[in-house]
């Protein structure tokens, strides 16, 4: 005979034993209050998110532009920027911004964009330096350059450097790359070994854009004839290597030549 009665009260106490008493004070916490409070919550967030998506109250129409450079064209960035009028202060990415303004203004520099809120963007701009007047041979026109090339303005300014550029028949224009930065410090290069090391006071420089040539013309008015296309320093110890050679500071030379590799030309007056 089997005591069914004995089986459930095992049960009965096994369950009983694996149920903790819950401690008085986890009783009184109002778990209702709190579940009613937090969808009021959610429902709040929910409602601002919406009036900040939806609504007018957060879409820009107030640009302010404070330039850091005379050759920041502020008009042309300003129209620049209203392409972003209506756009949500709480979607617009700054680097859209930048990248607008740099695309059509490459001379552009130190862009900094900050929100006004509600509906205000302040963007401070800056612009590449000015390096060398760039006088067109063909053109008979200047510009002013910045250090990667871009002309800043067609005209030029006292007591810059001056590059004389042949072979182009264009005039320059706003915003166009004249030189790339390579070219330039090729420039910058060869001018300071003939200045440092060479010790010749340099006149002027020319380029010759089609030749992919740079003449640097001395004070005496000799010409020395340099090859872009290929190492300017290799170039230059060839002279440094021959200077006794052809009586570099004793004679007088129309120009030299250092465009053959391994080989040196000159013609004396």
């Amino acid at each position: 005979m089997i005591d069914t009665t004995s089986g459930r009260r095992q049960s009965s106490v096994r369950r009983l034993r694996r149920q903790m008493p819950l401690p008085s004070w986890f009783k009184n916490i109002p778990f209702k209050t709190f579940s009613t409070w937090g969808v009021i919550a959610c429902v709040g967030m929910a409602f601002f998110v919406g009036i900040a998506v939806l609504s007018p109250l957060f879409k820009v129409n107030i640009f302010v532009v404070e330039r850091t450079s005379p050759f920041v064209d502020s008009v042309l960035v300003e129209e620049i920027l209203q392409t972003f009028e209506g756009t949500n202060l709480l979607f617009l990415r700054h680097s859209d911004i930048i990248a607008a303004l740099t695309e059509t203004m490459p001379e552009l520099r130190d862009i900094e964009v900050a929100e006004d809120w509600p509906r205000s963007l302040m963007v401070q701009v800056g612009a590449a330096k000015p390096i060398y007047n760039v006088f067109n041979t063909e053109t008979a026109n200047f510009s002013v350059i910045s250090e990667n090339g871009i002309v800043l303005q067609t005209q030029s300014i006292e007591g810059l450097p001056v590059i004389k550029i042949y072979q182009r028949k264009e005039p320059m224009i706003l915003r166009e790359r004249i030189l790339t930065a390579e070219q330039l410090q090729q420039i910058n290069d060869a001018e300071g070994i003939l200045d440092a090391d060479l010790r010749l006071p340099i006149n002027s420089v020319e380029i010759l854009l089609q030749a992919n040539e740079l003449h640097i013309v001395s004070r005496d008015g000799m010409v020395i004839w340099i090859d872009l296309s290929y190492s300017i320093e290799e170039q230059l110890q060839k002279l440094q290597a021959a200077e006794k050679k052809i009586n570099l500071y004793t004679d007088t030379f129309e120009h030299i030549d250092l465009r053959i590799p391994e080989q040196i030309f000159w013609e004396a007056l």
